[in-house]
């Protein structure tokens, strides 16, 4: 029982530390390009996407990729506004520099349906994998050898966002250091709570993402919303080294940037840059899901990783056996009550602080109920996600 309360106090102070990383992540206007904006090309990874892709490339299409107004000495510029918190959010200039080249590339994974030709009919370049090679990484890397923009912006088939989400996942580049930014990634809004728990346990994500990237450190990302140079990817000679596993296109890249740029990564947490993805419907399709996030963390190797998931995931065990214990020895049961307060209490100032600064409704009559849940999901998805096979896009992986 002893244990659980160190467990406990360690896993807050740590939710505590990346959370005021969090609220200082974004407190300083990134650097505006002047006339001049960086070439893109957004890469969209793709296997039988056809229902969701219109909406994608749609949204892709009302893109506004011109320069921000840049911050004026003295003061802010009259195109600039204060939003949540007193963090400084950008206008379009109304005066606008030509726009910045971009380019968007479907990499087709093997669709039996019509994914690339829904692409060409949206005026999309659309490649696809050759007989033997497949999954997410070879899609990106395929793609990263056709592009022709000077950074690689990530997204999937089934994600919408705003008109200047690229504008805004892109403009910390104009610092010449910058190799890599990642974008905060929401879920749509929904009904019940398997909807509500995925866009709380997600919210939490984006908090740890940012706030670790303001501590210079580096805890997770997302594929959905990730931008970085090519010349970059390049010279970490991409997926080499971390190609074994499926998932961690993402993250394991970060972590390889990480170690040859410390201190280069960015977090843009302004809620133009917000990408909203669909939320799974069921539990069999979340199960798959999450083990499949979890699959990558035997590659996550970095000091503070392997402290926060593993005091997580201690913790989350210890719970479960410290109501057991109380269940037997009731005198006890204080003990993991306050060990879950000293757990609920910093998650939810987490979800909190994601929620108000990106803008998204935060689902909070589901808080309770889905921590209920969230105590066995981690001890059991957290162990397993090592060991089992899962599901994804009709493939058996590991």
């Amino acid at each position: 029982m002893v244990m659980l309360l160190f467990l406990a106090l360690l896993y807050a102070g740590l939710l505590l530390y990346y959370a005021t990383g969090w609220r200082k992540s974004g407190s300083e206007p990134a650097s505006a390009f002047p006339q001049h904006l960086p070439s893109v090309t957004i890469l969209i990874p793709a296997r039988n996407e056809a229902p969701n892709l219109p909406a994608l490339l749609n949204f892709l299409k009302s893109q506004h990729y011109h320069p921000i107004e840049p911050v004026q000495s003295g003061g802010y510029s009259p195109l600039h506004r204060r939003g949540a918190g007193g963090k400084v959010e950008y206008a379009r200039s109304e005066v606008l520099p030509s726009r910045g080249e971009v380019e968007t590339i479907l990499i087709n994974d093997h669709s039996t349906d019509d994914t690339s030709a829904i692409a060409t009919v949206a005026g999309v370049r659309a490649i696809s994998l050759p007989e033997g090679c497949t999954g997410k990484k070879a899609a990106l890397t395929a793609g990263i050898s056709e592009a022709k923009g000077d950074i690689i912006v990530n997204t999937d088939a089934d994600c919408t966002m705003g008109p200047h989400w690229l504008q805004h996942l892109v403009a910390p580049f104009a610092l010449e250091e910058v190799q890599m930014v990642a974008g905060p990634v929401v879920m749509e809004n929904g009904r019940g709570f398997l909807a509500a728990f995925q866009a709380i346990d997600m919210l939490g994500m984006q908090c740890l993402t940012g706030g670790a990237i303001a501590r210079r450190q580096a805890l997770l990302c997302n594929g959905a919303n990730l931008a970085y140079r090519k010349e970059a990817f390049e010279q970490v000679k991409g997926f080499e080294g971390i190609s074994s596993q499926a998932s961690g296109d993402d993250v394991l890249l970060m972590h390889k940037m990480l170690h040859k740029w410390p201190g280069t990564l960015r977090f843009s947490n302004s809620p133009e840059a917000v990408v909203a993805t669909k939320f799974e419907q069921s539990l069999g399709k979340l199960w798959h899901q999450r083990l499949r996030w979890v699959s990558k963390t035997s590659k996550m190797r970095t000091p503070e990783t392997a402290l926060l998931m593993g005091t997580a995931w201690l913790l989350h065990v210890a719970l479960l056996l410290g109501m057991a214990v109380a269940w037997w020895m009731p005198e006890l049961a204080w003990i993991p009550a306050a060990a879950f307060l000293l757990k609920v209490i910093p998650e939810w100032w987490c979800v909190h602080l994601a929620a108000r600064q990106l803008r998204v409704p935060l689902p909070a009559l589901w808080l309770l109920p889905a921590q209920l849940v969230y105590i066995p999901y981690v001890a059991v998805v957290g162990f397993l996600g090592n060991f089992v096979r899962y599901r994804w896009k009709g493939r058996s992986l590991r």
